[in-house]
């Protein structure tokens, strides 16, 4: 089965459907799911469930629709946060501060070994990704599916770990042909060690025919 992992921001622009950008996401979507399982994780649910009970206390017109868009995205399949994920994310977020603050994580080199110092060193801030982020690339990592974001702060995720896939919807809500296409490519790669243990990445060995066919103009 191939696994499309919906990040928050997917969820929630989709869910506009009186926007051209909220249609377009949801063009894509109904594209994807014949050839994906949709999933999401716990996190992804957390903040909407956050955003619901922000919205409740400022007393917004619109809680109804934010019990819609939770109801649908708890009937994906929900992947569990499990000790394997965790280490992952731990392997995820070291790989990323050693690229974005790599003078940080050296000044930490000559003191007492404590593992502290570079968690407080790599806060979320500092490296420009919430906990929440890195543990949803983990478990799109661990599960072998493909992130499907609108955020640009996931393209540094595929850039420290290029055998991630990612599917990146543009500011107007479309994406490129050719990008959906390139996830289909055969890869059967290892992923530097960010493998679930003992498993080799294998994707779909073959180019569906939404990637030809649909039209992200």
């Amino acid at each position: 089965m191939n696994y499309l992992m919906l990040c928050t921001s997917v969820l929630s622009i989709g869910s506009d459907t009186t926007t051209p950008h909220g249609m377009a996401v949801q063009k894509l979507l109904s594209a994807l799911r014949r050839d994906y399982e949709f999933c999401v994780s716990p996190t992804a649910l957390q903040d909407l469930n956050f955003g619901r009970m922000l919205a409740m206390s400022n007393g917004v017109p619109w809680i109804d629709d934010l019990d819609r868009l939770i109801s649908t995205a708890s009937s994906n399949k929900v992947f569990e946060i499990t000790e394997e994920t965790a280490v992952i994310g731990g392997e995820v977020k070291a790989k990323i501060a050693e690229r974005c603050i790599p003078k940080k994580i050296a000044e930490y080199r000559k003191w007492p070994a404590c593992i502290q110092n570079w968690v407080i060193a790599a806060t979320s801030q500092r490296l420009g990704l919430s906990e929440g982020d890195i543990l949803l690339c983990a478990l799109a990592i661990q599960h072998q599916a493909t992130l499907l974001t609108a955020k640009k702060a996931f393209g540094l995720f595929r850039e420290v770990i290029p055998s991630l896939t990612v599917i990146q919807i543009a500011q107007d809500g479309s994406v490129s042909t050719k990008q959906l296409s390139h996830c289909h490519v055969a890869a059967n790669r290892k992923m530097g060690g960010l493998l679930p243990h003992g498993k080799e990445a294998t994707m779909a060995t073959e180019t569906s025919n939404y990637a030809k066919n649909y039209d992200c103009s």
